[in-house]
């Protein structure tokens, strides 16, 4: 089997099959010294599909080219591949079809938790655990292995050689990254409550200043001070306070402004 995997949509994807399958008989001829009278191993391209818009792209490669005339139609490239979309494939499919390896593959794509991540290795480990599948439990182990840095954003991870090997490293370590990813989002959403809070004092101060000033505020133009981000509220106290920026300040709480537009347009010309 070649294996692609595609997170967004590629027209020409069948292009790129019918190139890798090239090389891969290349590199097959090259490292095997095959010699006149050798085959070549037939393979199965699949190209594995996780975005959310539907496939468009043709799977095969005669629908790339334009028609010939039918004496030449055997010259014609014949190639498609094998499109499986992950989104249409039932989550529990691994389960229902555990000598489907691919279903293991888009299981574990699709696995929301460690502990998931975990479930789907030990079921793929029991069906690949007799001698005889050793290269492909190590080619999994590898996958997983780069699948698991990005999903964990932990560039740290080796390349393991085998199943249990990723199985165990998950034990040992997932409780020390949950602890690290709760103290970085604790620090995000201190971050994110400083800077809520800052906006929310100066569109509060802003308020005041405008009612003893000015007398209360019509509906549209508080909601529109409470809708201004920090930057946005600046710019209006910079307007209120200078009174010949009145018609500016106007502008820039009316209904219908766009803050940067209006602002650069009517202040400058005050």
């Amino acid at each position: 089997m070649l294996l692609e995997f595609q997170s967004s949509d590629d027209y020409f994807m069948v292009n790129r099959v019918m190139t890798y399958m090239g090389l891969l008989y290349q590199d097959i001829i090259r490292s095997q010294s095959l010699n006149k009278g050798d085959k070549l191993p037939p393979v199965m391209p699949i190209v594995i599909y996780n975005g959310s818009p539907d496939w468009t792209g043709p799977v095969a490669i005669d629908s790339l080219i334009d028609s010939v005339h039918p004496a030449l139609s055997g010259y014609a490239p014949r190639l498609s591949y094998l499109l499986l979309q992950e989104k249409k494939t039932p989550k529990d499919y691994s389960k229902q079809h555990p000598d489907n390896l691919v279903g293991h593959l888009i299981a574990k794509e699709n696995c929301g938790t460690p502990d998931d991540m975990r479930a789907c290795i030990r079921r793929l480990h029991q069906q690949l655990k007799t001698p005889r599948y050793q290269d492909i439990r190590r080619s999994f182990s590898i996958w997983l292995s780069r699948l698991l840095r990005v999903k964990l954003k932990q560039d740290s991870i080796p390349e393991y050689q085998e199943l249990n090997e990723v199985d165990a490293m998950l034990a040992e370590q997932i409780t020390d990254w949950t602890l690290q990813w709760q103290k970085e989002g604790e620090k995000i959403g201190e971050k994110g409550g400083e800077k809520r809070g800052v906006r929310k004092e100066a569109a509060h101060l802003l308020t005041m200043q405008i009612r003893l000033k000015y007398g209360d505020l019509s509906p549209w133009a508080e909601q529109r001070i409470q809708q201004a981000d920090t930057k946005q509220l600046e710019q209006m106290g910079r307007a209120h306070f200078y009174r010949r920026y009145l018609r500016c300040f106007a502008a820039m709480i009316s209904k219908n402004s766009n803050f940067t537009t209006r602002q650069n347009n009517v202040c400058h010309s005050v």
